[in-house]
């Protein structure tokens, strides 16, 4: 995505150990240009018909700041919207300057972490899930 973009998608949460993750960065080629301010990243959720508001926000320039030379994870608790219908906007912006602006969500997901929502006394969760049996000798 080259800012100024956007996507959204619909989503209803149906347990409060749910969230939104998703990595951002920057195409390589922005890191060791002469131009680039880097681009605002943002999370927008809006709920039962109301203006979406900000959930997360953050400025990347890894042309300055060779910590951001990755991927940046962001995880944002969706449990404030359990049984309601909400849309997710990502969205990248310019800062300033547009120039090597060339910015990416990388696999954005909508997880239920089922390990949170384990009884006390309840079974372990498994370590290791084998979809076809394994053997040995």
């Amino acid at each position: 995505m080259h800012s100024e973009s956007r996507v959204a998608f619909d989503v209803t949460v149906p347990e409060t150990a749910t969230y939104f993750t998703a990595g951002m960065a920057l195409r390589t080629e922005a890191w060791y240009t002469d131009h680039g301010d880097g681009v605002r990243f943002s999370v927008d959720i809006a709920s039962d018909g109301h203006e979406a508001s900000p959930a997360y926000a953050i400025r990347l320039n890894p042309r300055a700041n060779e910590d951001e030379r990755q991927w940046i994870d962001v995880r944002i608790p969706l449990g404030a919207y359990v049984g309601q219908q909400i849309e997710i906007t990502l969205r990248t912006d310019p800062v300033d300057d547009v120039r090597n602006d060339w910015a990416g969500w990388g696999n954005p997901l909508v997880v239920i972490d089922r390990t949170l929502l384990r009884p006390p006394n309840g079974p372990d969760v498994p370590t290791v899930v084998v979809d076809r049996p394994i053997f040995v000798g």
